[in-house]
């Protein structure tokens, strides 16, 4: 595929992407307003010497919001629509290839969530008192950032792929948001007051962990931080991904085995 070929995919999936309601909601607004009541709600709980900690503990946890809403709810919701009334079929008929949809999809939804993360972290500063972090901390926030927002965009894609219908599959990646929100102490209860069962499940996935642990390190830097927890979690989150993945693959194999 040409550069102008794919310079015009790209357009196609912004325009697409920025017209669903889903995006500039659940991706940009919903962050930030979800953010700042629990920021300005929970640290009048607090002593005033504990706010600007505990304030950018929130922040920290409800930015995972932005990747989570646009790789869960506003993402499926385009893909599994345009899989069901055969758009990605046709697109293919005029020599798009499966793999760079894929890719222009994967950039637009990359920086829709790096815009929505700086809105969301200036509007953080502007509104709380936020303690800046250490570069390091900041660096591996990021990259756990975007690695979540990739095995998030592989199972919806995978979801999307498998069932080819809009209903089924926002069913399940809205079950799956919801269910990953109260586990990550987004909803007001933290994976620590959890039945002892539901913080097995929590401290499973790299949610949980980025929530308990990053604001002890944010300021300091990881010097000293077990990172093994972390890292089993991610690898436990992308080894159902790629289960995911695999029957979807699968599915579409024997399907067009079949034709």
């Amino acid at each position: 595929m040409g550069k102008s070929t794919f310079k015009g995919l790209l357009k196609y999936e912004a325009i697409n992407t920025m017209t669903n309601f889903f995006t500039p909601f659940f991706g940009i607004v919903f962050p930030m307003l979800m953010g700042t009541l629990l920021v300005a709600t929970i640290t009048k709980t607090v002593p005033d010497s504990q706010q600007a900690s505990v304030g950018t503990s929130v922040a920290i946890v409800t930015s995972l919001i932005i990747p989570m809403s646009i790789m869960l709810v506003s993402f499926p919701a385009l893909f599994s629509q345009e899989a069901e009334q055969g758009v990605l079929a046709r697109m293919e008929l005029f020599n798009f290839r499966e793999r760079d949809i894929l890719l222009a999809k994967i950039v637009i939804h990359y920086l829709v969530i790096t815009c929505s993360a700086i809105l969301y972290g200036a509007v953080m500063v502007w509104v709380n008192h936020i303690l800046l972090p250490k570069l390091s901390s900041f660096l591996i926030f990021i990259f756990c950032y975007y690695l979540l927002a990739t095995l998030l965009f592989v199972f919806a894609y995978s979801v999307g792929a498998l069932l080819k219908k809009f209903g089924t599959t926002y069913a399940i990646t809205m079950t799956v948001y919801f269910a990953l929100m109260g586990m990550s102490g987004m909803m007001g209860v933290q994976p620590d007051q959890l039945p002892v069962w539901g913080q097995k499940i929590a401290y499973a996935l790299p949610m949980a962990h980025i929530n308990t642990d990053f604001i002890k390190y944010w300021v300091t830097g990881f010097s000293g931080y077990n990172f093994m927890p972390l890292v089993q979690s991610f690898i436990f989150m992308g080894a159902l991904v790629s289960l995911c993945y695999l029957l979807s693959w699968y599915r579409r194999k024997r399907s067009l085995g079949a034709k």
